[in-house]
């Protein structure tokens, strides 16, 4: 890959063209391989916008800036809530409240995601203690994370300061860099002690079926992609995917569930747990005991949160 930059548009000093070249290239080769990569002022910024980010994150995470959010998975038949999945949120000083989505990339390519998972596992694992022991709680795992030494003790060790039990806890990974054979028996002895492992993004990437096959899986997640293109006469995908999870022993989770119509398909296809905003958007912790509480009281139906949280029920699947 080349990058480039050029006089006097961009610059008229060479050191500064000489970094603008190289911001380019960088750009360039982040993009794929055999590419030539032209300097703008977006790439500056965006830089800048790096360095501050990761200046900033590694005050967070010292500072314990971050919680998290949690979202219902529930039984796609009866509603039934079978437990949370643990969604970070970082509460920026200046910024606000700001998703994963603004900072997790910096976190990844610094390094920064290892200290940071550390510390979302041993938050998840705490507070999902305080939870119905029937209840699990799902904790996003990034391949840099799950490719850094130590990473299974460092889940052994969050479950037995928390008091958790490993039957009570799912890693989510990625197909990405969860295939490499260090990875693949990292995930085996953790799963030979009662955890879970949920694969997220499914068919979105380069998934292949000898790869389903290969790693030690519990739980399909189907990508919200798929189920916003959900139709009457359009469900092939995700009946699919389905059928691949049953044949492979597996359970199938559809996210993005955003309407009663996706839930009735998701139900035709023979999903078996869903999430969305449908069901509940994200809450704070100190929300989940009252959420289940209210669950409980909902007779056997589905316990749906509106958008302002208030509780709705509806009759049950």
């Amino acid at each position: 890959s080349i990058g480039y930059a050029g006089a006097p548009a961009d610059s008229e000093d060479a050191d500064t063209l000489v970094m603008s070249a190289d911001l380019a290239l960088y750009a360039a080769k982040s993009a794929g391989k055999n590419r030539v990569g032209r300097y703008s002022p977006v790439l500056r910024a965006r830089a800048r916008e790096r360095a501050s980010a990761l200046q900033e994150l590694g005050l967070a995470i010292e500072s314990r800036q971050f919680e998290l959010y949690y979202q219902p998975q529930v039984r796609a038949d009866t509603g039934r809530v079978e437990g949370f999945e643990a969604l970070l949120r970082w509460n920026h000083p200046v910024r606000g409240v700001l998703v994963p989505h603004i900072f997790i990339d910096v976190a990844e390519e610094t390094g920064l995601i290892v200290p940071l998972g550390l510390q979302v596992l041993n938050m998840a694992c705490a507070e999902a203690a305080t939870w119905p022991d029937d209840t699990y709680v799902t904790v996003n795992v990034s391949p840099v994370q799950l490719m850094s030494s130590g990473f299974g003790s460092a889940v052994n060790d969050a479950l037995e300061a928390s008091g958790l039990s490993g039957k009570r806890l799912q890693l989510e990974i990625t197909e990405t860099g969860a295939v490499e054979e260090l990875a693949v028996a990292e995930l085996d002895r953790l799963r030979a002690t009662g955890i879970a492992i949920a694969l997220d993004d499914f068919g979105t990437g380069y998934s292949s079926f000898e790869s389903l096959k290969k790693l030690p899986l519990d739980i399909l997640k189907i990508d919200r992609s798929f189920i916003t293109e959900l139709s009457e006469g359009d469900s092939a995908v995700v009946t699919s995917v389905v059928e691949v999870a049953k044949a492979l022993g597996m359970q199938s989770l559809a996210e993005g569930v955003e309407t009663a119509d996706q839930l009735r398909l998701l139900l035709t296809a023979g999903c078996e747990l869903v999430q969305g905003y449908y069901i509940s958007r994200p809450m704070p912790a100190k929300e989940v005991a009252e959420y289940l509480s209210a669950t409980a009281h909902s007779n056997g139906g589905y316990f749906i949160r509106s958008d302002n949280c208030a509780p709705l029920l509806t009759a049950g699947g």
